[in-house]
């Protein structure tokens, strides 16, 4: 029964890790919007990115599981990643991007064009002297 047990909980850490790993992917997301990433960058990001959960799963399979890969931990990742999709979907990684496009439009815009004015200003001065 213990062993029953035991590989439930393995069961619902799968599902845990899996909808972590795509909340986790969202921040990849993110970075990529934010800094117009080319392809090479995209690359780049998502091989970090894939290279350290699959680090992390590793580990959990290892730690868990004593190292054993068993298909329903392989199932019942990838439907925590199905979950968070269909739940969420896309809505998390839009949301943020429009809180940073709105804080660039908003505040860091009018401080750097008050920044070009005094520099602007300080530089006629100097001009002047």
């Amino acid at each position: 029964m213990e062993m029953i047990r035991s590989q439930m909980v393995f069961l619902a850490g799968s599902l845990i890790s899996g909808f972590a790993v795509m909340a986790c992917y969202e921040v990849v997301r993110v970075l990529r919007q934010v800094f117009h990433l080319k392809t090479k960058g995209k690359w780049l990001l998502d091989t970090l990115f894939f290279l350290i959960a699959a680090i992390m799963v590793f580990r959990m399979i290892f730690i868990c599981n004593f190292g054993t890969m068993r298909i329903f931990f392989v199932v019942a990742f990838g439907l925590g990643g199905v979950a968070y999709h269909q739940i969420f979907g896309n809505a998390i990684s839009r949301g943020v991007i429009r809180a940073i496009f709105w804080i660039r439009r908003k505040i860091m815009q009018p401080c750097v064009r008050k920044c070009k004015r005094l520099l602007k200003k300080t530089k006629k001065n100097q001009k002047k002297t």
